[in-house]
C-alpha cells in the first residue's frame, strides 16, 4: 500500500483573469475543497487464454485545499492531492 501526495501554493491574486468581464467581479473566489472519490477496482485478464488475472485497486483519491493570507495580504490557496492504498495483485 502506498500513498501519493502532491502540494501545491500559490497567490489567487497571482492568477490572471482571461477576460475584461472577469476583471472587475470584485475580490476573488474562495472554494474550499474536501473530496473523496473511491477509485474504481480494474479486473484486467493476463492473457487470452489464462485464467489468471490482473487486479487494480485504485484505492481512494482526496483533493482537499486550505485559504490563508500571507505576510503581504495575498490571499494563498494551498492544495493537497492523495493517492492513497492503491494495490496491484494476480489471482
Amino acid at each position: 500500500m502506498s500513498n501519493r501526495r502532491l502540494s501545491t501554493t500559490r497567490p489567487i491574486e497571482s492568477v490572471k483573469a482571461t477576460d475584461d468581464t472577469a476583471q472587475d467581479n470584485g475580490p476573488p473566489l474562495k472554494l474550499q475543497l474536501d473530496v473523496q472519490i473511491i477509485a474504481p477496482t480494474i479486473v484486467v485478464p493476463r492473457g487470452t487464454n489464462d485464467e489468471t488475472v490482473v487486479v487494480a485497486d485504485l484505492g481512494v483519491f482526496s483533493a482537499t485545499n486550505q485559504i490563508s493570507t500571507d505576510a503581504q495580504g495575498l490571499l494563498v490557496d494551498t492544495m493537497s492531492v492523495c493517492i492513497c492504498g492503491e494495490t496491484m495483485s494476480h489471482v
